[in-house]
């Protein structure tokens, strides 16, 4: 899971103006899914921001806002096996953006 230019260790950076929702859910019901974000993450502090719900919606619980150097570290979902992730940059300062890689947690609770 990356940012639009590919996340870390790419040419790209995310570009301006992004308003974007994407949820992933685990296939295997009551199995959890696992985020773990790779270092470094880069946003222009407190003004791109990487949102997190814990759930398949943004109604769900916030799990945390990221921005900056700040990361997630490695984030596990509840037993709906579901992550709501939003990102908003605004319209000047782009970086590198994120990299995390995706896994399924076995009977998780």
């Amino acid at each position: 899971f990356t940012d639009n230019g590919g996340g870390f260790g790419t040419d790209n950076n995310y570009t301006n103006n992004q308003n974007t929702t994407e949820t992933f859910c685990s296939s295997i019901a009551g199995d959890c899914i696992s985020f773990a974000f790779t270092l470094p993450f880069t946003t222009e502090a407190t003004n791109d921001v990487l949102y997190i719900n814990n759930g398949p919606t943004t109604g769900y619980s916030l799990v945390g806002a990221y921005s900056g150097g700040t990361s997630p570290g490695t984030i596990t979902s509840n037993p709906l096996g579901c992550f709501t992730f939003r990102f908003f940059s605004n319209g000047a300062i782009v970086n590198t953006g994120w990299l995390a890689n995706i896994s399924c947690v076995t009977g998780c609770e």
